[in-house]
């Protein structure tokens, strides 16, 4: 009896697995690309007597081939929507026409979500930096990448283009804050280099106006604006904050930040300009020859100077002044004229080493020996100084 009731309850229970044949042959389950992401061959796409090819409908559109334009403009974006990707290919001008347009042009009344990316324009121009003060010579593009004026641009993206030689503006999407310029580089621009509202990882070389400008912030770029060029200009230039960039400028100021620079430098090799502009500098260095070193509000573990002949030229001038360096040729190595310096140390061979109403655990050095002082200030606490001091009250000094 318990044998058969062992037995019941161990074995297994059978039941019916149903066909084994497959009804038919495998079929694919994954979509094709063209499914997931339906493309336009821009080849495929006509245009008019003056635009090779005209974009007015919304879509993904790619080049298959490089485009030599002889028309006015190679490409034209009349619609919002639009992802160009150039494949790698590139957009020139044959050396013998005569236009002189745009690669590509964005044209509209109000046009949003537009992405441009992945490829090489070439304008034709090349650099001349001759007595008649031309920068770019033959070229036969003037702008690379342009949004049309009156057009209002919203969420604009351009990704990985490269251009140079252009008679004007490399990239210029206005002043927009919405748009996105990122791992673009322009070399040769008449012009503004590249012009958006956030810039990052981008390079603008050899331009003739201000090299970057951005509405908003700029990130890891660099920027160099030529002497020469009929308009000169920042090597950056910023509403928002400029971090890890260089800025270069022959005439103007290297940066010029409405907010923040950090992590950052600018030189200003020509004219009046400043290293770098800012409301604040942070870890950063700023060279002028004819101007600041560093012109800021706050300055902390910054350097500056300037190698400039006027007295009203600082190495760095600023309200607040913390464990920096200044130094100065004719002006002071550093200017805090209604401020406080702390920890940090001025040198100037005929001003003020530090010029400042209140100075503490700092050091300033006349180099000369002329009617400037080491340190000049109201306050003075725990400080050194070599060239003479004009201290109102001194405390923890000899």
């Amino acid at each position: 009896m318990k044998t058969y009731l062992i037995s019941f309850l161990l074995a297994p229970t059978l039941m019916a697995q149903g066909p084994l044949t497959p009804p038919g042959a495998p079929a694919p389950t994954m979509k094709t690309l063209t499914q997931v992401e339906p493309r336009t061959d821009l080849a495929t796409v006509p245009g008019l007597p003056s635009v090779t090819h005209l974009i007015t409908e919304p879509g993904s559109y790619y080049l298959s081939s490089n485009i030599s334009s002889e028309v006015l403009n190679a490409v034209e974006i009349r619609s919002s929507g639009v992802t160009l990707d150039l494949n790698g290919f590139n957009i020139s001008r044959p050396l013998t026409a005569d236009q002189a347009g745009t690669a590509i042009l964005i044209t509209g009344t109000r046009l949003t979500n537009i992405v441009i990316k992945n490829g090489n324009i070439f304008g034709g121009g090349s650099l001349d930096l001759n007595s008649s003060g031309a920068l770019i010579v033959g070229a036969k593009f003037i702008d690379g990448i342009r949004v049309n004026t009156g057009t209002v641009l919203e969420n604009c993206r351009i990704q990985h283009v490269h251009l140079s030689g252009v008679d004007r503006d490399g990239i210029f999407l206005g002043n927009g804050t919405t748009s996105v310029v990122e791992h673009c580089s322009v070399d040769r621009a008449g012009l503004g280099g590249i012009r958006g509202g956030e810039i990052l990882h981008c390079t603008a070389l050899n331009c003739g106006g201000v090299a970057i400008r951005a509405a908003g912030n700029v990130t890891s770029s660099r920027g160099e604006s030529l002497l020469g060029a009929a308009v000169s200009g920042e090597g950056i230039f910023s509403s928002g904050n400029v971090t890890n960039s260089i800025g270069i400028s022959a005439t103007k100021s290297g940066i010029n930040v409405g907010g923040n620079a950090i992590n950052s430098s600018g030189i200003s090799s020509g004219g009046t300009g400043n290293g770098i502009r800012a409301a604040s500098a942070d870890n950063c260095l700023g060279i002028s020859v004819g101007g600041n070193g560093i012109f800021a509000t706050q300055i902390t573990n910054s350097t500056g100077r300037s190698n400039s002949d006027s007295s009203f030229a600082d190495g760095i001038r600023g309200t607040n002044v913390t464990s920096s360096l200044g130094t100065a040729v004719a002006g002071n190595g550093i200017r805090c004229s209604d401020g406080m310096v702390t920890n940090s140390k001025g040198t100037s061979v005929s001003g003020d080493g530090i010029n400042a109403d209140i100075i503490t655990h700092s050091r300033g050095e006349n180099a000369s020996g002329t009617s400037a002082f080491g340190l000049r200030a109201t306050i003075a606490n725990s400080c050194t100084a070599s060239g003479g001091v004009s201290i109102v009250n001194r405390y923890n000094m000899p």
